[in-house]
């Protein structure tokens, strides 16, 4: 503790003081909020703050990264043999050349345009619209195709036994092994759209409203549990599998949730405007994204589905939407694919948050933002996030995106896919000012 002679006040190093006090369990959850980088900055304040600079800290903070993890043991030999240090530092410069849009880009012209893509371990599975399925290296050389469908493949899913299914116009559903020999093909009279998969149950999304759920049992036949039918084309599914909801993404713009057990509707969610379809859902545990043709992605918390967030920046119709632990990635008619970090747009919604409970409701004060070069009043209620980085790589739609910590691979109706490796890119790095700077080392 030191004290300011000018001033009076005093200045306490709280984390030193919580370590002597012996709760070193509440100095850990302070760290835990910290990055990487503000984290090397620290240790570097003190030789006190420096004692927490272990392999054992280091270990508990990998944790946090299990996925990310898990994937670089896999495909990266020299991250095998680092520490538990470096290979968070590692995974942290990864998801800042992320945020900022930086990887190796290969483009790679296909037959037809590309409708779907699925990312396996070390391969890519591409569906096309002219009902071929094809396999890649992670590098663009063509492993294998097929003709597997009679119309454009809309859906490839992994399954668990290293199988996939497939879903088409044709109104076929798939099931092929890792070499695409057909195992069962199931014919459902409509154009398939979507399918989720949630342990042992498929969910089937399709025309004319059709929405089946499926219970998989050992023998790889299908037993029905209950389907809905009649209404709009049902374009994407979302599955919560805890809280026993299914989301779906209608061609009218509705946007609804029914029961997983039953399949009855039991809400349905304002926000998007009305007559522009619903393009994807994505979700995690706490929240659900969706992507629609009113050029926006939406941000719905699960606890009531109130609508927490606009992501705005799309021009065009948001045609594609990809989640993984850290960013959110949509693609754009025009071909943008644009990357928003998930950490921003959480402080964005804490900030929007803040600023409104500070404001007195008979000031009934609003917030004005720029809208295609005009200054317009917006009485949303709703945070907006601009901030992303963003790709422009495609001269048409872009139809599907996968990620993964290594690779993003987005499809186009130009008839080509593009391969970005995020971790094989240049690092354009700016000097990132640390939290700690201005301390005085002691």
């Amino acid at each position: 503790m030191t004290r300011d002679v000018s001033s009076g006040s005093k200045r306490i190093d709280i984390i030193s003081e919580l370590d002597y006090a012996g709760v070193d369990g509440v100095v850990q959850l302070i760290l835990d909020l910290l990055n990487v980088q503000d984290l090397l900055s620290a240790f570097s304040v003190c030789k006190d703050w420096a004692s927490w600079d272990s392999d054992r800290f280091w270990s508990r903070k990998l944790r946090h990264y299990k996925q990310e993890d898990e994937w670089l043991n896999k495909y990266e030999e020299q991250y095998r043999s680092s520490s538990s240090k470096h290979k968070c530092l590692m995974i942290s410069r990864i998801n800042r050349s992320w945020s900022k849009a930086s990887g190796d880009v290969n483009k790679v012209e296909a037959d037809s345009t590309v409708l779907s893509l699925c990312l396996r371990e070390a391969t890519l599975l591409v569906g096309l619209n002219s009902g071929f399925i094809q396999e890649w290296s992670l590098q663009g050389h063509m492993i294998r195709e097929k003709e597997i469908h009679m119309k454009g493949v809309k859906v490839i899913k992994p399954l668990s036994n290293g199988h996939i299914i497939t879903a088409s116009y044709d109104g076929f559903l798939g099931i092929w092994n890792q070499h695409l020999f057909t195992l069962r093909k199931i014919q459902f009279g409509v154009p398939l759209t979507d399918i989720i998969l949630d342990g042992e149950q498929i969910y089937l999304a399709g025309d004319e409203g059709n929405i089946w759920s499926f219970e998989m049992v050992k023998d790889g036949n299908l037993v029905e549990r209950w389907r809905l039918e009649g209404g709009e084309m049902i374009n994407c599914l979302a599955v919560f599998h805890h809280l026993n909801y299914l989301a779906t993404g209608c061609d009218s713009g509705a946007l609804r949730i029914h029961s997983c057990s039953s399949g009855q509707p039991l809400h349905t969610l304002d926000g998007h405007q009305t007559g522009c379809g619903i393009t994807g859902l994505q979700q995690d545990d706490e929240s659900l994204w969706s992507s629609s043709f009113d050029c926006t992605v939406r941000l719905w918390s699960t606890k009531d589905w109130s609508c927490l967030a606009v992501l705005a920046g799309h021009s065009q119709p948001v045609r594609s939407l990809q989640l993984t632990r850290s960013h959110v990635i949509s693609g754009d008619y025009r071909g943008f694919v644009m990357i928003w970090d998930r950490d921003v747009i959480s402080s964005v919604v804490q900030s929007f948050h803040r600023s409104r409970s500070q404001t007195s409701k008979q000031q009934d004060e609003c917030l004005y933002r720029m809208r295609r070069g005009r200054l317009v009043q917006d009485r949303s209620g709703l945070a907006e996030v601009i901030q992303h980085s963003s790709f422009l790589e495609h001269s048409g739609h872009v139809t599907a995106l996968q990620a993964n910590l290594g690779y993003l691979v987005s499809g186009s109706r130009d008839r080509s896919f593009v391969i970005y490796s995020i971790t094989r890119g240049k690092q354009r790095e700016k000097h990132r000012t640390s939290y700690f700077r201005d301390f005085v080392k002691y």
